[in-house]
């Protein structure tokens, strides 16, 4: 099951430090889920805590999730429920300039001994033939060719930009949940086409990933530390699309605005657009976060960053970003 989940925003990476120290002796015995945003400062330093924090891990490094800030996101699982593994099937080719086509086309070709895929007459690869032809459970990282997909009923992974190979393979796990999040280009950051980390190792391709076995539905403790809540509860008794047209019947804008005044929220902050959450809560704990992109004082509706609102019944609050 998932121990613990955690997501750190903050503008200098002591921040991010700080929050690593309190959780440092925690997950020795787990499995460690981590994204680090690529354009923090001290990267190596940051990059070192969080791989410290257990000797099983997989994590990657990403784009910041909020303009020039750092982010960090972190997950503990136990570690007897699931199974780390690392994949090298090759996925659809990009084009490719500089030092960066050789590196890829000899991990590439090293990659193909997992799978019989034909040459050109040149000896390249046809990489068409990667995604086009069904991939067979021969072809599965050597981690997950001895689970019955029955058994799986979760996966995470990180990939590089060409995770095609990978997702044909794992549609053998057709009951399984599966979350995946493609790495950033880090070329001038790392000196690597994407950084992927897995148990003390770095790579730069492929992907890394982690598959849960537990029979049970996973209990989350999620933690959103930088998440200021500013209203009492509330429940969704109007809604359409990504759009919230009703809290406790009122107008879903105006508690916005009447909740930032009692706050005191400086209203020309350079970051209001992305500082505003409606955050879902389920038996007390807050389970899912909502960016408001807009509202309409007028009309009162409230647009959400998603393809729907939460469900007309959910109980919900409104939550400030505060980044330290």
């Amino acid at each position: 099951m998932v121990l613990h989940a955690s997501t750190i925003i903050a503008r200098a990476p002591s921040t991010i430090v700080s929050y690593l120290n309190k959780i440092s002796s925690k997950h020795a015995k787990d499995s460690i889920v981590f994204t680090l945003s690529a354009n923090s400062p001290d990267l190596s330093t940051l990059v070192s805590q969080l791989t410290a924090l257990s000797p099983s891990h997989i994590g990657c490094l990403t784009s910041p999730t909020h303009g020039d800030t750092l982010s960090c996101s972190i997950a503990a699982f136990s570690r007897n429920e699931v199974t780390s593994f690392r994949s090298t099937i090759p996925g659809r080719a990009e084009p490719q300039v500089g030092r960066w086509h050789a590196f890829r086309e000899k991990e590439a070709k090293a990659a193909t001994s997992m799978i019989d895929i034909e040459e050109n007459k040149d000896g390249s690869i046809k990489w068409e033939d990667v995604w086009d032809r069904n991939v067979g459970p021969d072809v599965l990282p050597a981690e997950l060719k001895a689970l019955s997909p029955d058994t799986v009923t979760s996966m995470i992974y990180f990939s590089d930009l060409a995770p095609e190979g990978l997702l044909n393979s794992i549609t053998t796990f057709s009951n399984a949940t599966q979350v995946g999040l493609l790495a950033s280009s880090t070329p001038f950051v790392t000196g690597r086409p994407v950084t992927l980390f897995r148990d003390n190792e770095i790579f730069s391709s492929g992907a890394v990933g982690l598959c849960s076995t537990t029979p049970h539905p996973p209990t989350v403790n999620v933690d959103f530390p930088s998440l200021l809540c500013i209203t009492p509860p509330l429940k969704i008794t109007r809604s359409e699309g990504n759009l919230v047209n009703t809290l406790d019947d009122a107008n879903p804008t105006r508690l916005l605005l009447n909740a930032i005044s009692k706050h005191g929220i400086n209203s020309n902050n350079p970051f209001k657009e992305d500082e505003f959450y409606l955050g879902v809560v389920d038996n007390g704990q807050l389970s899912e976060v909502y960016r408001i992109m807009s509202g309409d004082p007028s009309r009162g509706t409230i647009a959400l960053q998603s393809p729907s609102a939460p469900p007309e019944g959910s109980v919900v609050q409104v939550y400030v970003h505060l980044v330290a």
